[in-house]
């Protein structure tokens, strides 16, 4: 089913894009940013104040580190899932416009394996840079703190990538359909942050549009929720990660389906 060569070929092209160096370049800034400007101060293995940037907070500290979390969690999940995203978009567009693809399906290698070989190429991309980025933030804060602390941060990146997974799904299949990455991308931007969480909040109103929106677009909203949920060791639900495998699925199915049936130029 999949392609170790065309998965290789796949995770090194997409290594070298401008978008996903920019990823990088602000994955290092943020190391940077909690390298310099966090420090932690114990007492009796008890957190009493949290320096940042030279401002000390020692009220209220475990709030703070809360509070802390959930904006470096927003703050770093919107830019990092929308460059994901434009890479993704600009690379299953490049897929259909690849003038060597021809070439490529005269050998040993059916249109299914070549789709779900890129599929699985990118994800792996992503995927391993966003554990890796999380390996890194969690060595660090251990390092600060001066003992190893949970595993939390490694289950949300773990979590986040699986939200990369069904958008990346959402992508290949409207790439297939529109044909025009810059079109998917938008689309699928307001489908992660937009449409997703709307319809999250809204889940009990009453509203004829939203009801029919649930069952044509995966739970990326519910999705969102358990992963900062995860991250912030708040109550956790299966329940969005078991229903959006349905939807991967599904989606998959109909764009290996159309990709199949695609005209090569």
């Amino acid at each position: 089913m999949f392609n170790s060569v065309i998965i290789k070929q796949t995770f090194r092209e997409n290594i070298l894009q401008p978008t996903f160096i920019f990823v990088l370049i602000i994955e290092l800034f943020l190391v940077t940013v909690v390298i310099l400007g966090l420090k932690l101060h114990y007492e009796n293995n008890i957190l009493v104040s949290v320096d940042l940037f030279g401002g000390s907070h020692e009220e209220n500290v475990y709030t703070f580190i809360e509070t802390l979390l959930f904006m470096f969690f927003d703050i770093t999940n919107a830019p990092l899932m929308f460059l994901f995203i434009l890479l993704a978009s600009f690379t299953q567009a490049g897929l259909l416009n690849d003038p060597l693809l021809g070439i490529t399906l005269t050998k040993p290698v059916s249109r299914t394996q070549l789709f779900l070989s890129k599929f699985c190429g990118l994800t792996l991309l992503v995927a391993s840079n966003i554990i890796l980025f999380s390996l890194i933030m969690w060595l660090i804060l251990s390092i600060k703190r001066g003992e190893h602390l949970n595993m939390v941060t490694l289950v949300g990146a773990i979590s986040f990538s699986y939200e990369f997974v069904v958008m990346l799904a959402i992508v290949s299949l409207l790439t297939l359909l529109l044909e025009n990455p810059s079109a998917v991308t938008v689309i699928t931007a307001a489908i992660y942050f937009y449409l997703g969480p709307l319809i999250a909040s809204s889940a009990n109103m009453e509203n004829i549009f939203l009801k029919f929106v649930t069952w044509v677009v995966p739970p990326v909203g519910e999705l969102h929720i358990a992963t900062r949920n995860t991250v912030l060791m708040h109550q956790l639900t299966g329940s969005p990660y078991y229903l959006s495998i349905v939807y991967l699925v599904v989606l998959l199915f109909v764009s290996v389906f159309l990709f199949n049936r695609k005209e090569i130029k």
